[in-house]
């Protein structure tokens, strides 16, 4: 079967494009086809998509927990990072039965809410079959999380076991956040991601907890006493004085919240690094939503992710687009779309055959509305 579409306004990320295309999609191969209409008129079997609606390729989700997918419904809203935390962490203790059944559904909603690729934050085991049935690409970044070096080493072999057991799958290890890894494992991790690579993801200024903790020196970093005297005051620093990684390695960076221009240029000054917000999650978790007056000045290295079922009521990325605009984000359609695209095509579109309008491209195609505020189309 082959299905074809006449296009007036096409995504790519150096801006919506007008003119005259054909987009043609041949489902026994799974190919596409783009081709400029230069003469004459498109086929009248062809489905028209013309202004004001915007053909995209599906859209990049740029953090999630897949694994916590069982959690929807369990978790109390607005009850600060700490007490989230300790609620995922009983709510993992408590359940007896299959994660991966819920990772399912999850994962078909999201296609079907129009996702062609998630970056999944790995804690707990998931088939890697899961992954490689489904039609959304994925890039696993499995957490490396150790409170001391005696710790790390406990962990060292489950999580070399886990990596190995992705080969074949885009996997890599990443730190989960600066309160949660030691100085030593930092080091030790610096020197295994020189030698394995793959894009990194680390929770980084996602709360005042985070930020006061590295001040204080409080119970919320479990690892202090062991480094109290060569320990930064503040998550940033203790990341660039423990956490080496080579400047061509692209980092997410994820939530931060608490960010200033400062903390901002110190990231882009020590890593290649991009950021990614997940503004439900952060006022389901906090209360709190990213800042416009901040973030409109980095929105070529910004992208979005929908964070777990955990913190969401669901893991459909447009519905972080509209969200922004609720809270007084005046983005522009191009921005917009780039947020939800732009990062994710850079990071992945050759790796993962995604957001390009080319043969062996991944299937996913959207048709969104210029006003933002329509639920996407999705076409093929």
């Amino acid at each position: 079967m082959v299905q074809k579409l006449f296009v007036r306004y096409l995504y790519t990320p150096e801006g919506i494009r007008k003119g005259k295309w054909l987009l043609i999609w041949e489902r026994a191969s799974a190919q596409w086809y783009l081709r400029e209409i230069r003469q004459g008129s498109y086929l009248e079997s062809t489905i028209s998509v013309d202004d004001p609606w915007i053909v995209t390729p599906g859209l990049f989700n740029l953090h999630c927990h897949l694994d916590l997918s069982f959690t929807k419904g369990k978790i109390r809203p607005q009850s600060g990072m700490l007490n989230f935390l300790l609620q995922v962490y009983h709510a993992r203790k408590q359940y007896k039965g299959s994660i991966e059944i819920p990772v399912q559904q999850a994962l078909k909603a999201a296609f079907h809410s129009g996702t062609q690729m998630i970056v999944d934050i790995a804690a707990a085991f998931l088939s890697p079959s899961i992954k490689l049935h489904t039609p959304i690409a994925t890039h696993t970044c499995i957490e490396l999380i150790a409170l001391s070096e005696e710790d790390y080493f406990n962990r060292k072999a489950s999580l070399e076991k886990f990596y190995e057991a992705y080969q074949g799958l885009s996997v890599t290890i990443s730190p989960h956040a600066p309160y949660s890894v030691c100085p030593q494992a930092l080091a030790a991790h610096s020197q295994w991601v020189q030698h394995h690579g793959g894009v990194q993801s680390i929770h980084c200024l996602e709360s005042k907890e985070e930020v006061e903790a590295f001040a204080c020196y409080n119970d919320f970093i479990h690892f202090k006493n062991k480094v109290a005297s060569v320990f930064p005051p503040h998550p940033v620093t203790y990341l660039i004085q423990f956490w080496k990684v080579p400047k061509t390695l692209p980092v997410l960076f994820v939530h931060l919240l608490q960010a200033n221009h400062d903390t901002i240029a110190q990231l882009l000054e020590h890593y290649n690094a991009y950021f990614v917000l997940c503004p439900r999650s952060n006022a389901f978790i906090q209360g709190q939503v990213p800042k416009w007056e901040i973030w409109q000045h980095y929105l070529d290295r910004t992208g979005l992710g929908t964070d777990s079922l955990a913190s969401n009521v669901d893991l459909n990325l447009w519905n972080e687009v509209r969200f922004l605009l609720r809270q007084g984000w005046c983005l522009t359609t191009q921005q917009a779309l780039d947020l939800v695209l732009k990062t994710g095509i850079q990071l992945f579109s050759k790796s993962h055959r995604v957001g390009l309008w080319q043969p062996n491209t991944r299937r996913g195609a959207l048709a969104i509305h210029r006003s933002l505020r329509k639920k996407p189309i999705r076409i093929f």
